[in-house]
């Protein structure tokens, strides 16, 4: 059962689905800075690829606060990435042609409400129904995979991070003046998306995929989000707890996580 809503707490989103063997929950905070828009947005979209076999598309984006409304980069964004064609499920290069589309849709988007600019960073997921597929970040977006199978061979951390953070230290890139070495060098909607980068990823059938905003890692590290999702009964119970929680622990931004988890059987 989801626990109620505390009066402290500013939610800006939270839910859950059961479909096609898939499970999502998902729960957004909304951060210190701003008292009622996430500029965070989540998106997700069951892919019918035919009567029994279901893919998905899932996005977690993050507005980039020194922009102007990062909520549309944001949601233009997240909406792009799980609308990409059912076809492209599992196909690399027409993965990396469709996100090559979305700094320009971002910048369309962005010029009807504002002339200032307006960025966002993002992790999303394309997976088939056996849990293969592609997974891709643009920023500080960061994507998790935490094994649940149990079958003695999982290695610590059960908890672990599949992608780093596309920061100006880790691109060996000099921040603009002002700017810091931590601060994102790659984001959507201001010319400086560089490269899709698209791996492959294969969720197993008991595994949770967790895609979240950089606000759950400013407050929560591997240990902390471990040994909560360990605790939890159910996904929305862990959507919520993770975003509770690093909210608690002194994350200013806003948090948004995405949970996805393939059925342990396989039909």
């Amino acid at each position: 059962m989801i626990k109620p809503l505390e009066a402290d707490l500013r939610w800006a989103n939270c839910g859950q689905a059961t479909e096609g063997g898939w499970s999502l929950a998902w729960a957004q905070l909304i951060g210190v800075h701003h008292l009622t828009l996430s500029e965070d947005s989540v998106a997700h979209r069951l892919v019918d690829l035919d009567s029994e076999q279901h893919g998905l598309s899932l996005a977690v984006a993050d507005g980039v606060g020194s922009g102007a409304r990062g909520d549309v980069a944001s949601s233009v964004l997240a909406q792009h990435c799980t609308q990409a064609p059912d076809a492209y499920l599992g196909d690399a290069n027409a993965l990396d042609g469709w996100m090559r589309k979305a700094e320009d849709l971002v910048q369309l988007r962005l010029r009807e409400v504002s002339f200032s600019p307006g960025a966002s960073t993002v992790a999303a997921a394309w997976l088939l129904p056996d849990g293969g597929g592609h997974l891709m970040r643009v920023g500080d977006a960061r994507a998790y995979c935490y094994d649940t199978s149990g079958d003695g061979a999982v290695t610590q951390p059960i908890l672990r991070q599949l992608t780093q953070d596309q920061t100006y230290a880790h691109v060996q890139e000099t921040p603009p003046e002002g700017g810091s070495l931590d601060d994102p060098a790659r984001m959507v909607g201001t010319g400086f998306m560089g490269e899709p980068e698209i791996e492959p990823l294969h969720l197993k059938p008991g595994q949770i995929l967790l895609l979240c905003s950089d606000g759950l890692p400013r407050g929560l590290d591997t240990d902390g989000m471990e040994l909560i999702l360990s605790a939890s009964s159910n996904l929305a119970e862990a959507a919520r707890d993770l975003a509770e929680e690093a909210f608690k622990r002194g994350s200013e931004d806003d948090i948004t996580v995405l949970l996805a988890q393939l059925a342990r059987e396989v039909q």
